[in-house]
């Protein structure tokens, strides 16, 4: 092709080729890899070598209370520290028994039924310190069960029908429970019963009986 004389093809296919040049060789630069590959494992081993050291020159922080520092420290030094001797003689075993050291028991007796009933345990008649009577049934006492059952001391080895003031029996009070242990509270002047009972008052009937003895 030819404009104003001169030749424009050859000059067309001149710059269609430099453009494919400029794209094949300065479009995106070429970095060989076995130049980059030396480079990044380079960089790479600077990186874990600050780590290291880091890790190196880091301190160990106790975090646990002061108190636990000071029993471990102990422990590694050989033991606790020597507490001295201990006096035996400020330990008051009359305050660890509850004062029972100073109790009386004054008779003791054990349960048995009456009238085709069953009963057994202990009974016992116990005085305080401040003088006090009490009646006490031990853990392991059990009677029968019956409807209106009262606790009855007596002078003799029977009761019969009834309960009779004259003859010196004394009405205690309601049986709490048909087994287990339990306390009531006693008159003065009445310690000197040899007998206790389990009494069903509405029908008249001898349940059980203890008879009591000194221990």
């Amino acid at each position: 092709m030819r404009i104003d004389g001169q030749d424009v093809t050859a000059n067309v296919r001149w710059r269609k080729s430099c453009v494919k040049t400029l794209n094949i060789r300065g479009a995106v630069p070429m970095v060989p890899f076995e130049r980059a590959r030396p480079r990044r494992i380079a960089t790479l081993g600077l990186v874990l070598s600050s780590v290291a050291l880091v890790a190196c020159e880091a301190d160990f922080v106790d975090l646990r209370e002061s108190d636990e520092q000071e029993l471990v420290s102990a422990d590694a030094g050989g033991g606790a520290p020597d507490a001295g001797p201990v006096d035996a003689g400020t330990v008051d075993a009359g305050d660890d028994q509850g004062g029972s050291g100073t109790e009386e028991v004054l008779t003791v007796g054990q349960w048995s039924g009456r009238s085709g009933y069953d009963a057994s345990g202990q009974s016992q008649i116990v005085r305080l310190e401040n003088g006090d009577l009490e009646l006490r049934f031990s853990e392991d006492f059990v009677v029968d069960r019956v409807p209106g059952p009262v606790i009855v001391l007596t002078n003799g080895p029977s009761l019969g029908s009834r309960i009779d003031p004259v003859r010196g029996d004394v009405d205690v009070g309601v049986l709490r429970a048909n087994r287990g242990a339990q306390t009531y509270t006693l008159p003065a002047g009445v310690d000197d019963r040899p007998y206790v009972w389990v009494f069903c008052l509405p029908f008249g009937l001898e349940v059980a009986r203890a008879p009591l003895e000194a221990p």
